[in-house]
């Protein structure tokens, strides 16, 4: 199936969907001055594996735009990578053939962790041959120059914060800090035939796979690396709120918290949790009433607004004050209005529960859904 994706300044990107969308996911990037048929064998064979692929033209190559500004500096590459994968379901491993290694490596260097579970880079090298396959634009050569990025990325490895691997023939090097070990010199008239070359690296693809698809297993005990916990919390799918009270300064005050909950129908309770170290905690659990705001799909400025250390939150957003004197915030999926019913100390947060005094909601709008780090949205397909 043919998809498509917004890349860096509105570019699309097209690609092929080879799969189960249920199953582990894989992004092939080729390298440059190739397209993405020479990935479509070892695709096909790594689907057979159970995987889901996603096997994607680059920016000017194949099917994907060639923007018409010639906007193929590093950056613009690397962007485009990251915003593919904002626009996906799973954190995927992702495999890149030849230049393109150091493009997603500059890409997923500050938060790595976040946007991928993987990086495998299958022949890096420091410089690629125009010469290759004709279906790309010819101005790339002259703007693209990665090797400031190869430098800056081979000094320092360290902290990158998922596993990089490298398979150079038949040899394979785990170690992130030894990357530029795995650089190799472009050839000058490329591989014969890059599609059976890659076919051909398919088993020890899948060895690598299994690999870091088994390090991302996570597994939790009691006192354990609450990072661990927290990436399993991340698991379950959740909706974004805003908690909203006055201060007792007269100001409106408010925290984006996605731990909302209905509690009970009869009294209609619900509870939200605040962390006790939060900026004014206490201001929360000390008010008589306070509203939560269930933000829609698109609200997701106001969820990082509301996340920010910051005094005033409220200049510039839409809000009013509701029926029962806390901020209501306009444009929402939704609100409940609340009287403070109880408050339990758990651990280094409270457990504010709230008796629902007025509620509305306003069916025609989507919610933003938080899973793994990420904003989703529904599918409807």
């Amino acid at each position: 199936m043919q998809i498509d994706f917004d890349g860096y300044a509105g570019v699309r990107l097209m690609g092929d969907a080879i799969g189960q969308p249920g199953d582990p996911a894989i992004l092939l990037l080729h390298d440059l001055a190739q397209t993405r048929k020479a990935w479509q064998k070892a695709a096909d064979a790594l689907v057979r594996t159970g995987r889901y692929v996603l096997n994607m033209d680059l920016r000017g190559h194949g099917e994907s735009e060639w923007p018409l500004d010639g906007h193929y500096s590093i950056d613009a590459f690397s962007n485009d990578l990251r915003a593919l994968l904002a626009q996906m379901s799973q954190r995927p491993v992702i495999i890149t053939h030849g230049v393109t290694g150091w493009l997603a490596l500059r890409a997923l260097a500050a938060d790595a962790n976040k946007l991928a579970g993987g990086l495998i880079l299958v022949e890096p090298v420091s410089s690629f041959n125009v010469g290759i396959d004709a279906n790309y634009d010819p101005r790339i050569a002259d703007k693209l120059d990665p090797s400031p990025a190869i430098a800056a990325l081979s000094r320092d490895m360290s902290g990158f914060g998922i596993p990089v691997s490298i398979l150079t023939g038949d040899k394979i090097e785990r170690d992130a800090h030894r990357v530029v070990d795995g650089l190799a010199t472009a050839t000058a008239d490329g591989p014969a035939n890059p599609e059976l070359a890659l076919e051909s690296c398919v088993p020890n693809l899948t060895s690598l796979i299994d690999g870091i698809q088994t390090d991302l297993a996570c597994d939790y005990r009691a006192g354990g690396n609450t990072r661990t916990l927290r990436d399993m919390m991340g698991c379950f799918a959740t909706g974004i709120t805003v908690v909203t009270a006055i201060a007792p300064s007269g100001e409106p005050i408010g925290f984006t918290a996605n731990s909302f909950t209905s509690v009970s129908l009869d009294p209609a309770l619900i509870l939200v949790c605040v962390v006790k170290d939060a900026q004014r905690a206490q201001h929360y659990t000390n008010s008589r009433n306070f509203a939560v705001n269930v933000l829609q799909s698109e609200q997701k400025s106001l969820s990082s607004h509301f996340s920010m250390k910051k005094e005033d939150k409220f200049s510039d957003i839409s809000w009013i004050i509701g029926k029962n004197g806390s901020p209501i915030i306009q444009e929402s999926l939704g609100y409940f209005e609340c009287e403070t019913y109880n408050v339990h100390e758990a651990g280094d947060h409270y457990i504010i529960v709230g008796r629902i005094l007025n509620a509305s909601f306003e069916s025609w709008r989507d919610p933003l859904i938080y899973y793994r780090g990420k904003y989703r949205g529904l599918d409807f397909k």
